[in-house]
């Protein structure tokens, strides 16, 4: 199976699965350590970009609001880490004769 033959330099030549999954690996560790915050109590979070202060919440319905809507970015960086492996093991793989 080959690419596309309109992307510049690789179009119609095949791709070896390592090519493609270690910087899906590497996107996916970056986008985790970016999205991720550990609660260190009073209210802070530790995250790459130093402490952060938690929100406070007017409500508890902007509370559940803002969860539902910030917790996937917390979940993209694992899951393009499960993705890209699952894609190198399926293309891989051994078949047997």
């Amino acid at each position: 199976m080959g690419v596309s033959a309109w992307i510049p330099v690789v179009g119609g030549r095949r791709i070896r699965p390592s090519a493609a999954a270690a910087p899906a690996v590497l996107g996916g560790l970056i986008l985790t350590a970016l999205f991720t915050a550990v609660p260190i109590g009073d209210g802070l979070r530790l995250t790459v970009f130093g402490l952060a202060d938690s929100v406070d919440h007017t409500h508890d319905a902007w509370r559940t609001l803002a969860t539902v809507c910030v917790t996937p970015t917390a979940v993209w960086g694992p899951a393009i880490i499960a993705l890209a492996i699952a894609y190198h093991r399926r293309r891989t793989r051994v078949r047997e004769a």
